[in-house]
């Protein structure tokens, strides 16, 4: 599939063609190694007028603004906050309802942050806090309170970002928005098994959870909903470029987190996956190896996407 226009409702967008490539460097500082990674200059830009800018201290767009006042409703962090919508309208810049892109950026926060809470739980408390955070997003942020909840601060950001994407998007839009936030929940769940050894513990399985706590599939999921004819939506080529592009960026978040991950010792991470797998080389030849595989996954995946 080859695309040099994009349409969303009925602003068009063109890609850059032909296609470039740029490098990104990944410093591995302390093991004396810096990986270039090759990734397609992609960059949206509007077909008849100025590109927006944004920064820190300044928004100069009457949409970005109505987008920020809506997100420190959510989030109080000023200056994070900005971040977070530099971010949603850096890759969507203005083609979106301010409805989508204020929830946008509050899953975008919502799923950093309990990304760090997670991280700090033991497999069974963030277990038990993801199961009740699912059933709050299918049942109207209602949850069977019997029980000790292991981590109260995860289930207050879930209602929040319920009551939130409820305020700005319509129920059906919601509906959808929720269900892909449930996978991504679900696929954090299949990574505490992973770890406990519950499942097998191949790149293939890893894999398998990545392009989904990526956590872009609401992003597509929203966009196909309310810009593809329904008998587009589960159309196999639009469900394989999402798992491409969710694959890469994944594989891509991998490498450029590598480092830490090696400090860490981290087995959520594709180089590690493998590494373990070879018994946790240090370093070496076997390290470099691995690191080559997971160099061809992503190289792989990023140019089929078109």
């Amino acid at each position: 599939m080859k695309l040099s226009r994009v349409f969303l409702g009925q602003k068009q967008l063109q890609l850059p063609r032909p296609r470039q490539l740029k490098i990104v460097n990944i410093p591995l500082k302390k093991h004396d190694i810096c990986l270039q990674l090759q990734v397609p200059n992609v960059d949206l830009y509007p077909e008849r007028s100025e590109r927006m800018v944004l920064n820190s201290t300044h928004l100069k767009s009457a949409n970005v603004s109505a987008v920020q006042k809506a997100h420190l409703e959510l989030k109080t962090f000023e200056e994070q906050s900005r971040v977070e919508v530099g971010v949603i309208e850096r890759f969507f810049p203005g083609y979106l309802a301010d409805g989508v892109r204020i929830c946008f950026a509050a899953w975008l926060a919502f799923i950093c942050a309990v990304d760090d809470i997670l991280e700090c739980l033991s497999p069974s408390d963030g277990e038990a806090v993801l199961y009740r955070c699912i059933g709050m997003l299918r049942n109207n942020h209602k949850i069977n309170t019997k029980g000790r909840a292991p981590d109260t601060e995860v289930e207050r950001l879930t209602r929040l970002l319920y009551d939130h994407s409820r305020l700005h998007l319509p129920a059906g839009v919601c509906d959808v928005f929720f269900k892909a936030i449930c996978e991504i929940l679900k696929a954090h769940i299949a990574e505490f098994h992973f770890l406990d050894g519950q499942t097998t513990h191949d790149l293939s399985t890893y894999m398998s959870m990545r392009r989904r706590t990526i956590a872009l599939d609401p992003f597509f999921e929203i966009i196909k909903y309310m810009h593809l004819p329904k008998s587009w939506r589960r159309k196999p080529t639009w469900k394989k470029l999402q798992e491409e592009v969710c694959s890469t960026a994944g594989l891509q978040n991998d490498l450029l987190g590598l480092e830490k991950d090696l400090e860490n010792g981290d087995g959520l991470n594709s180089v590690l996956v493998l590494l373990r797998n070879e018994g946790w080389a240090t370093l070496t030849t076997v390290t470099l190896k691995c690191l080559q595989s997971v160099f061809l996954w992503s190289s792989r995946c990023t140019m089929r996407v078109p």
